[in-house]
């Protein structure tokens, strides 16, 4: 093998390399975006959730789980009856 040969590549190697690593950084950037951003989703979600129920003459609430507003597991999940 001639120099200029391993060189070319050498060169063409690294070039692969830097590009792998700079596509992994990147979907590893956008992996914490998503997850910060299914963070603050959940947050908002669960603000909007009364602390306790009303407390209404005549009317018996329940708990949390008797009432149905438990949050989905899945975000995408379709609730069948």
């Amino acid at each position: 093998m001639q120099k200029g040969q391993f060189y070319a590549q050498t060169l063409a190697r690294s070039v692969r390399f830097a590009i792998e690593r700079n596509t992994r950084l990147s979907a590893e950037r956008e992996l914490i975006n998503v997850r910060n951003e299914l963070a603050t989703a959940q947050h908002l979600q669960d603000s909007l959730y009364p602390r306790s129920y009303p407390d209404i003459n005549g009317f018996d609430i329940g708990d949390s789980a008797s009432a149905g507003i438990l949050p989905l597991s899945d975000p995408g999940a379709v609730v069948r009856s």
